[in-house]
């Protein structure tokens, strides 16, 4: 089973609805599938907030007198009492604006969850020998005009050396189905790759796979700084970078 059949089955099995061959084959999918199963896990833990913590209204004075009525005038003739059409038809929408709102959470998390993962992945694949810097400077004149024409967009670059944290050069990087610009700097014998894109997203601070990450967004850019760096260390350079030198 690939990831996505799977992710298309975790609601009916979050729900208790999926039975026979495909739960079997999603449970042994997701006992070698981290992403999966977390999944899973979040989908749980958002279906029962949502059962605790959704709203309740109470209906309007005179509406609750119109259901008062018709259930006296039904219980006087003697029939089952059927909600009016139109009581049917607005509570499916609300039911269904419910849903909604809960699969549109699920899928920006799981969307967000997949590219910290991308995002690591690609902050260990430059690491090897020969990926990590295209353009070697500690000069932001040096660094920032080498990005023009190979990207859309102009990124930020800036030397923070005089906070502790030099900048070392730069490189193009493929995130997301783009082009993105990764900045490379240095903290004692840590490298922090800073990965820029045009997008807006959301602030988050991350560990997968023993790498500290920190997401955040600024004036229609996304950035993700990402390191083996420990989290304290890694705040203060994302503090860094957003306040300047």
């Amino acid at each position: 089973m690939i990831c996505q059949v799977a992710r298309e089955l975790i609601p009916q099995l979050v729900d208790g609805e999926l039975e026979g061959s495909q739960r079997q084959e999603l449970e042994r999918h997701m006992q070698s599938c981290v992403n999966c199963a977390e999944s899973v896990d979040r989908a749980a833990v958002l279906r029962e907030k949502i059962r605790g913590d959704a709203p309740y209204f109470s209906a309007p004075e005179a509406l609750m007198g119109r259901v008062r009525e018709a259930l006296r005038r039904e219980k006087a003739v003697g029939r089952r009492w059927t909600p009016p059409v139109w009581w049917q038809t607005a509570a499916s929408i609300a039911a269904m604006l419910v849903l909604s709102i809960v699969l549109w959470n699920w899928q920006k998390q799981d969307t967000r969850d997949t590219l910290a993962n991308e995002v690591v992945t690609a902050h260990v694949r430059a690491m090897l020998p020969g990926h990590l810097i295209d353009v070697p400077s500690s000069d932001r004149h040096t660094v920032k005009p080498w990005f023009d024409g190979k990207l859309d967009f102009a990124p930020r670059v800036e030397d923070l050396t005089a906070k502790g944290f030099e900048l070392k050069g730069g490189r193009l990087d493929y995130l997301h189905g783009r082009t993105a610009a990764a900045l490379v700097f240095g903290r004692r014998q840590h490298i922090i790759n800073l990965f820029i894109s045009p997008g807006e997203g959301s602030a988050a601070r991350l560990s997968i796979k023993g790498y500290n990450v920190i997401e955040w967004t600024d004036a229609g850019m996304s950035y993700w700084a990402v390191s083996d760096l420990n989290a304290i260390e890694l705040a203060a350079f994302a503090d860094a970078y957003r306040t300047g030198p």
